[in-house]
């Protein structure tokens, strides 16, 4: 009998317990949605409708872009690549398959896309310095055309082994160009901390 009472008022304390961890878990998705609600508005105020808001939450409840899977008219997928034009996984696996980057060009436009090298020709991680040199190719190729919308992914932070830390302050100039659409780590990161002087 006693032993009986004891497992009862086990279950139940573990029943009491499970049940407070779903209310918590609740009221932070909640909390989480709300911020991620208003991190929307922020970012559709400041740079208005015009560009495409390409954000979601991951599990963990942290911001990050959303996989692109199509394109608009005008819109160019930005991906890392690496010098010798081989794309075959990430988003580069992605740019070669949806939207018609072309084989063995590891920088540049080609079809709907436009590949930042983060790789060399041998699959190494390239020196920062000359990625930055890409990135500020890439700006310059942006601000002649001003009529295509560019959908930068967070090149180098997967497959190559970057830090947003490395890459985002890079992007610093783009922050402010309507027609570049950089993703929200990066945004974050040029918004919170003093960034590298951006090439003019």
């Amino acid at each position: 009998m006693q032993q009986d009472c004891i497992f009862i008022l086990l279950v139940s304390f573990f029943l009491v317990l499970l049940m407070i961890l779903m209310v918590s878990a609740i009221v932070s998705g909640i909390k989480t949605e709300k911020m991620f609600n208003q991190f929307i508005k922020e970012i559709e105020n400041e740079i208005g409708y015009n560009k495409r808001v390409v954000v979601d939450i991951d599990d963990r409840g942290e911001l990050k872009m959303k996989q692109i899977t199509e394109l608009k008219e005008n819109e160019i997928f930005v991906f890392g690549s690496n010098l010798a034009g081989i794309h075959g996984a990430g988003a580069a696996k992605i740019a070669y398959r949806k939207f018609g980057a072309e084989l063995r060009v590891g920088e540049g436009m080609t079809g709907r896309c436009y590949a930042i090298p983060t790789k060399d020709e041998k699959l190494r991680a390239r020196p920062i310095e000359d990625i930055g040199h890409s990135i500020l190719k890439f700006i310059n190729t942006a601000k002649r055309r001003p009529d295509l919308t560019f959908l930068v992914t967070p090149i180098g932070c997967g497959l190559a082994g970057f830090s947003v830390e490395q890459i985002a302050p890079w992007f610093n100039e783009a922050r402010v160009m309507k027609n570049v659409v950089l993703p929200p780590e990066f945004l974050m990161y040029i918004d919170s901390h003093v960034t590298v002087p951006y090439h003019t």
